[in-house]
């Protein structure tokens, strides 16, 4: 493109000497203009995009026995209050152990968030 432009350029100011040179300063600077343009225009490139980069990491290890509760108790022969009371401290047991393994498990996950948003790109 700029080796037909200065040949362009050229065939004019040839013309124009035949006329005089009256006009050939216009003539330069127009010529001037017009390379410092495309030149400037030539090397523009586009703002390149930045995209995020998000790491997946694998979750915790979680033990398998967090994994898996006391069974409920049986309600079986509820005969006397000493049964029943038996059968729902049992019960407690059983749902305070789920609880409390449910919290580990809570924790665990909690805590690799907390680390996978401190190592993770960008964060403050």
């Amino acid at each position: 493109m700029t080796v037909i432009l200065a040949l362009v350029v050229g065939f004019v100011v040839l013309k124009l000497l035949k006329f005089g040179v009256r006009l050939l300063p216009y003539v330069v600077v127009g010529v001037a203009v017009m390379f410092v343009t495309g030149g400037l225009t030539g090397c523009a490139t586009r703002p390149t995009e930045t995209v995020p980069v998000v790491t997946v990491l694998p979750p915790p290890p979680i033990p398998d026995s967090l994994l898996h509760c006391k069974s409920e108790p049986s309600v079986g022969r509820l005969a006397t209050q000493r049964d029943a009371a038996r059968y729902v401290l049992d019960l407690r047991e059983a749902g305070a152990d789920c609880r409390g393994k449910l919290d580990v498990v809570g924790g665990i996950l909690r805590s690799d968030k907390a680390n996978a948003a401190e190592i993770s790109p960008g964060s403050k």
